[in-house]
C-alpha cells in the first residue's frame, strides 16, 4: 500500500505564541498563526460527484472545504456566510440527503463554560455541493453545539448530541423544528440507526448505560445495559466508551469502543459481545464499510496510528497500513472514507503542526 498525506495549509505550533494543550478557546481565537493556519479534518463524506467534502476544525470558521481526489487540490466552501464566533468545527456532524442531493450539518464549538450563555447555539445547515448555496434549517438547542449527528433519511430525522450539556435531540428537517430533547449526561462519539429506525447511545455520567430513541413513540427506552469495555473518558471527560457506531446490514451494529476494542451489539435485546481488537493502542474513531464486505477502520493514537480490516465471517482482524510517509507520522485519527481505490484519514489534534488529510491506495 501506498501512503502519503495532503494538506490544505501547514503551521509549525512551535512558531505560535501558545501551547496548544494548555490555551483556552480566546487564546487560540486571537493567536494570528494558530487563528489563521491551524487545521484539523474530522469529518469526511465522499459524494458522486467524485469529491470527498469535508468538515474541519479552524478557529475563524473556515470548516467546511472540499477535496479533489484527482487534481489533489481543496477548495473552501466559504461557510462563515452562514456561521458565527462559536462555530469552530464540524466534528463528525455531515450526513448526506440522497432524497436531496445535499449535505446536511451541524457545527461543533470549543469555547469554555464561562461563554456558554453568549454563544446562541450552532444551526443546522443544508449545503448544496452542485450550486455551492447554504442556508440554515434553524438552532435545534439554544446555546448548544453538536459533537456528532446522524440522519434518518426515511423518517426524515435528524439525530444530534451536544457540548456542553451531553444533551440529545431529535430535528424534523422537513418542518425545521426540534421534536424531541433529552439529558442523557453521556455522548457517543458517533451513534447508528438500527433496523427499526432506532437511535443508540449511552446516558449517565458514570455508568454509561445504554438507551435508544424510538420514532415510532417519539420516546426513549433506558436500559441498565452496558458495553463490554470502557467509559474512561479517553476522548474527553465524561464522554461514554462508544469511539463509532455502525449499522452492520445483518440485524446487529457494531461498536467500535474508545479502549480499541470491537463489539457487536443486538438491538432486539440490547445485549452486547466483545469481538477483538487489532493493536495494543486504545480509540477506534472511525469504521465503515467496504465493497468486499469487509469492515475497515482507524485504531491507535499518539503517534501509533493504523488502518485495519475485520471479517465478520472468520471474526479477525488485520492491520493494514501505519500511516506513516516519509518520516511525517499521523497523530490521531478521526474519520475514513473510501473513494475510488484509495482510502482517505483525517488527522485531528495534532499537538505539532496542521492537521492532514491521509491517503492509502489499495
Amino acid at each position: 500500500m501506498r501512503v502519503r498525506y495532503h494538506r490544505n495549509t501547514d503551521v509549525d505550533i512551535n512558531k505560535a505564541d501558545i501551547n496548544l494543550s494548555d490555551a483556552s478557546f480566546n487564546d487560540l481565537r486571537n493567536d494570528p498563526v494558530i487563528a489563521e493556519h491551524n487545521f484539523s479534518f474530522t469529518t469526511l463524506r465522499p459524494h458522486h460527484d467524485g469529491m470527498l467534502y469535508l468538515g474541519l476544525t479552524h478557529m475563524r470558521n473556515r470548516i467546511l472545504w472540499r477535496f479533489d481526489p484527482s487534481t489533489h487540490t481543496f477548495k473552501d466552501l466559504d461557510y462563515p456566510r452562514i456561521g458565527g464566533t462559536y462555530d469552530i468545527k464540524i466534528h463528525r456532524s455531515l450526513e448526506y440527503d440522497v432524497r436531496d442531493d445535499v449535505f446536511l450539518g451541524v457545527s461543533s464549538g470549543l469555547h469554555n463554560e464561562d461563554e456558554y450563555a453568549k454563544a446562541p447555539g450552532a444551526p443546522i445547515f443544508r449545503y448544496d455541493p452542485k450550486t455551492n448555496a447554504i442556508e440554515s434549517l434553524g438552532i435545534p438547542l439554544e446555546h448548544e453545539y453538536t459533537q456528532t449527528i446522524r440522519f434518518d433519511p426515511q423518517r426524515r430525522l435528524l439525530y444530534g448530541f451536544t457540548y456542553h450539556t451531553f444533551s440529545f435531540y431529535v430535528f424534523d428537517v422537513d418542518q425545521r423544528k426540534t421534536i424531541f430533547h433529552a439529558l442523557p449526561g453521556s455522548i457517543s462519539h458517533i451513534s447508528a440507526i438500527d433496523d427499526d429506525g432506532c437511535i443508540w447511545s449511552t446516558w449517565g455520567r458514570d455508568q454509561h448505560y445504554l438507551f435508544k430513541y424510538d420514532p415510532s413513540i417519539n420516546e426513549i427506552i433506558w436500559t441498565r445495559k452496558k458495553l463490554p469495555e470502557g467509559g474512561d473518558s479517553y476522548m474527553y471527560a465524561g464522554a461514554g466508551p462508544i469511539d463509532c457506531m455502525f449499522n452492520g446490514g445483518d440485524g446487529y451494529l457494531y461498536v467500535a469502543l474508545e479502549t480499541g476494542s470491537l463489539a457487536r451489539l443486538d438491538p432486539k435485546t440490547g445485549d452486547s459481545e466483545y469481538l477483538g481488537r487489532p493493536s495494543p493502542y486504545p480509540r477506534m474513531p472511525a469504521l465503515i464499510m467496504g465493497d468486499d464486505g469487509l469492515f475497515y477502520g482507524t485504531c491507535g493514537d499518539d503517534w501509533n496510528v493504523f488502518i485495519y480490516s475485520y471479517d465478520r465471517q472468520r471474526n479477525s482482524f488485520a492491520v493494514l497500513q501505519r500511516l506513516e510517509c516519509d518520516g511525517t507520522i499521523c497523530y490521531r485519527p478521526h474519520d475514513i472514507a473510501f473513494v475510488g481505490d484509495s482510502i482517505f484519514v483525517g488527522e485531528t489534534d495534532n499537538p505539532k503542526r496542521s492537521g492532514y488529510l491521509w491517503e492509502v491506495q489499495r
